[in-house]
């Protein structure tokens, strides 16, 4: 699921639960639902608000928030590593390029220049063909041979191992600490959604007993009957992970009618 439907699948639910919440205190002189209590419902309506990161004393995040923060979290991984293999394919394409005029101008570099690509249009053929490279430009040109200016041995290769300063640190990642994380990042999603699909799945099956209950309660005609029918939202107006129907089946007639 994309961050553009959990957020739309949040605010139908949200909205969904609010008129709920509010029908039910409206007519609660008349009727008490006896499942659920308001007070019920604004507690899952917390866990609701994206906005609730847990910087306020007492709170937690609310596991909107926890999902939001992950998927954005998550794009900004998958940004990382994509700008990574994109460098290592413009400094592939660089030093390719001049390493075939140079085994031009010297046939002895030939058989081993000749057999590098770069036209890599995939993250595999991209890190295969950066590693080919490497290997090449040692063996036939030396560490120290610059193809072009900020296009090093030293460069390239730091783009696949990394670099650590004198304390440890991580200065550079290495490509496989960018895939790693990314693959952490992504399982972390993961596990925020599938948290929150849990919610949204409970909150719509208790949206749909209130308002079974609801109008059989008030019938249709009735103030509170139609309050309910008109500002209640409805699964066929929208299903929690679905797009909304192009065109939504007609409402089953209520019993009796």
């Amino acid at each position: 699921m994309s961050l553009l439907d959990i957020t739309t699948t949040i605010k139908f639910v949200k909205d969904r639960v609010e008129a709920t919440t509010s029908a039910q205190e409206s007519v609660a002189t008349k009727w008490v639902w006896p499942l659920k209590t308001v007070a019920q419902w604004q507690a899952d309506l917390n866990e609701l608000d994206g906005s609730r990161d847990g910087n306020q004393p007492g709170t937690l995040p609310s596991l909107a928030h926890n999902a939001i923060a992950a998927h954005q979290f998550q794009a900004k991984q998958a940004n990382d590593l994509a700008n990574r293999y994109e460098l290592i394919h413009i400094k592939t394409v660089q030093a390719v390029g001049v390493m075939r005029g140079r085994a031009m101008a010297d046939r002895s570099h030939a058989a081993v220049v000749d057999e590098l690509s770069a036209r890599g249009d995939s993250n595999i053929a991209i890190e295969d063909e950066g590693a080919e490279l490497l290997a090449a430009w040692k063996l036939e040109f030396g560490e120290n041979f610059t193809p072009a200016p900020g296009n090093t041995y030293d460069g390239l290769r730091e783009l696949f191992e990394g670099k650590t300063d004198a304390q440890g640190n991580v200065v550079t990642p290495s490509l496989r600490q960018l895939k790693d994380a990314m693959k952490t990042a992504a399982a972390a999603t993961r596990k925020a959604e599938g948290v929150l699909n849990l919610l949204f799945t409970r909150l719509e099956d208790e949206c749909v007993q209130w308002y079974a209950e609801a109008v059989q309660v008030f019938a249709e005609g009735t103030p509170e009957g139609d309050m309910i029918r008109t500002t209640v939202p409805t699964s066929d107006q929208y299903s929690p992970g679905h797009p909304k129907p192009a065109n939504p089946a007609p409402k089953a007639p209520e019993p009796g009618k």
